[in-house]
């Protein structure tokens, strides 16, 4: 052991100025281990004191711990932290003062979440990542309170681990501001421009709180002049519940006898009550409204704004007078844009009993053929002509219409105008432009069955600007054939329009219907010279045809052509059949006479039965039989024959 100085005195004084001069070096906690230190010197001959020694100033409630001495946390910064309602966030980091000997775990919580969110409820050290600050990220929240700023508090909590020198060690507190983005206030739609009449012309403004109040707030509405003007409601209550919904004001104009022009007023809101602090005693300015007088000279146009349409959909405006004049008053109309529309009046007249009544005038849009969108015209009102100097004086006014147009591009076809027949029967239609186009305009037409019917003109069309809208002709004509196919119904299709118009390049109109009539019926043609037939008992033959009216789709068969008095005449042959190839070739059917030893002078009537065909096409099988007259002269002669034979005389009665 060391000796003690003998001078003790000495050394004692020195010591005590030593420590003054401590205190004044160092304002915080950061002296006390010096002091320390100086107080208590250690006794060891080798003992030497850190001067300052090492510290960690962020560590909670201020601690002053050499840094991979003792256990700690260093929290940087926690103090001067804001936040904003409007959602905007500030950071602060964690991470411990020495290596722990397993993980350390802080929960992070705040004070008000409804103002303050952190970003993490917990965070974990590892013996691994102990001295790597972990960030914290801070998040005002939004309120429609006006609560002011509102100051909260992160509590780091009390730590958990395994480790004893950090098991329930304090982390301390972070603080943050969280700013208030409401204000208290009243919105008032309209401050000015507001113009009431004294025939009962109205204006209107809203009004709105600002923010969410906490208790009801009223607010008196109030006419400076009840004379020139009246307001409805009279008061408004704003809730908490209705706080952010407009309600509205209306200003009412009040007639009067006087000819005192238009007149100026106020309307006021009134201090506002509330018992919330905020939004008691809040004033606005003063609300200028302007009533204008009935008794001014003037007019008035009613629905100066209209539409019309090139369909012929017209718009009304109404005008009337201000005031009542001395003299006839003329105001005259004047269309800047006659194409788009017509007035019903070129003038209107008011006298001195008819000033207060409103006249109207219809405007009529006007049709073109021109894609030119919706076109913009007006119509002016005025100058009034009048021996009132007061009215003399007056400025127009104008009616702004807007003609909507109903143009388009297509093609206007004609219905066909009948139809087409095998008997080389036409028909037509015709085809021209709905609207004028800006370069020429081509279409072609062809037909989808050329076995039916055909183009006979009007195949290709040309329309130009200055032909646009006249009717060219298609003329289309039917086509014959063999078959009994009925009435066929084909189409004339047009082709996609070409022109350097974009509007009609491309187009396509719809196809044309048309019927072409069919004048082939199935049936037989039997053919026979003379009726009846004439055939003799001496073998004689007559003969007939039979052939089909139509092609038909598959054979024809006649199965037993039969004589009624095969002792008469007989008939070959007995069968014929016909095929889409033969059809129209006439087949010959011979009937040959047969003998018979009676006199019959008048001959014998019988009669050939053509019967009624088979076939598998549906149009010739069980068609009607069909039956060819015929008589067989006689070729016998009445008398008789007398001869001798052996002393008999005999005679042969039949002949």
């Amino acid at each position: 052991m060391a000796k003690e100085c003998p001078n003790s005195i000495f050394i004692s004084i020195f010591r005590q100025l030593l420590i003054i001069a401590t205190l004044l070096l160092f304002s915080n906690c950061t002296a006390w281990p010096v002091l320390t230190g100086l107080l208590f010197p250690a006794k060891a001959k080798n003992s030497q004191l850190l001067f300052p020694p090492p510290t960690n100033t962020n560590s909670p409630n201020n601690e002053i711990f050499p840094d991979s001495s003792f256990a700690g946390f260093s929290v940087s910064p926690r103090t001067g932290l804001v936040t904003y309602e409007s959602g905007s966030s500030v950071i602060f980091t964690v991470k411990l003062n020495k290596i722990p000997s397993s993980n350390v775990t802080l929960n992070v919580s705040s004070s008000d979440i409804s103002e303050v969110i952190p970003s993490l409820d917990s965070i974990t050290f590892t013996p691994d990542n102990w001295d790597i600050p972990q960030v914290i990220t801070l998040t005002g929240v939004d309120d429609i309170l006006q609560d002011g700023n509102k100051s909260v508090t992160i509590d780091l909590g009390n730590a958990i681990s395994t480790d004893k020198d950090y098991q329930g060690l304090s982390a301390g507190m972070v603080t943050t501001e969280n700013i208030d983005n409401e204000t208290n206030g009243i919105t008032v739609s309209a401050l000015g421009g507001h113009i009431v009449t004294e025939a009962g012309g109205t204006s209107s403004f809203t009004v709105v709180l600002n923010s969410i109040p906490s208790a009801d707030v009223t607010i008196p509405i109030s006419s400076s002049d009840l004379t020139e003007g009246i307001v409805s409601p009279s008061t408004l209550t704003f809730t908490s519940s209705n706080w952010n919904i407009l309600q509205t004001v209306t200003i009412t104009g009040v007639d009067d006898s006087l000819t005192d022009g238009n007149s100026n007023f106020t309307v006021s809101l009134d201090l506002s009550t509330s018992a919330d602090l905020n939004y008691n005693g809040l004033s606005q300015p003063n609300i200028a409204v302007i009533n204008q007088d009935n008794d001014t000279a003037g007019f008035t146009i009613i629905n100066p704004t209209l539409n019309t349409n090139e369909s012929g959909t017209s718009g009304v405006f109404f005008v009337v007078l201000n005031s009542q004049p001395t003299a006839n008053v003329v105001l005259p109309l004047t269309n800047n844009n006659p194409t788009e529309g017509t007035a019903s009046v070129a003038s209107l007249t008011f006298t001195t009993s008819s000033w207060n009544i409103q006249q109207a005038v219809t405007v009529i849009g006007l049709d073109d053929f021109n894609l030119d969108g919706n076109t913009s015209y007006t119509i002016q009102v005025g100058a009034p002509i009048s021996a009132d100097l007061a009215y003399n004086s007056l400025s127009p006014q104008s009616v702004s219409i807007t003609n909507i147009d109903n143009d388009s591009p297509a093609f206007d076809i004609t219905a066909i105008s009948g139809h087409t027949s095998e008997d080389l029967n036409t028909a037509t239609f015709k085809v021209r432009l709905m609207t004028v186009p800006s370069a020429s305009v081509s279409i072609n037409f062809s037909s989808s069955d050329i076995t039916e019917g055909i183009i006979l003109s009007g195949a290709s069309l040309t329309f130009t600007t200055a032909n646009w809208n006249t009717y060219q002709t298609v003329t289309v004509r039917g086509v014959n054939d063999s078959l009994g196919d009925g009435d066929i119904t084909y189409s004339i299709i047009p082709s996609s329009a070409t022109s350097g118009d974009v509007n009609y390049n491309g187009l396509t109109p719809s196809s044309v219907t048309v019927i072409n009539d069919d004048n082939d019926t199935a049936g037989v043609i039997v053919n026979a010279a003379t009726n009846p037939l004439i055939t003799t008992e001496s073998a004689g033959k007559a003969t007939f045809t039979v052939k089909l009216r139509t092609k038909p789709t598959a054979n024809v068969t006649f199965m037993g052509i039969t004589s009624s008095n095969t002792t008469a005449g007989t008939v070959a042959p007995a069968n014929l059949t016909f095929t889409a190839s033969n059809w129209s070739v006439p087949q010959i059917v011979t009937i040959t006479g047969v003998n018979n030893d009676y006199f019959n002078p008048s001959g014998i009537l019988y009669a050939v039965t053509v019967p009624s065909p088979t076939s598998p096409d549906i149009n010739y099988n069980s068609l009607a039989t069909n039956t060819v007259n015929v008589k067989n002269n006689d070729n016998d002669t009445q008398g008789y024959t007398a001869s001798k034979t052996k002393n008999f005389i005999t005679a042969d009665s039949n002949k």
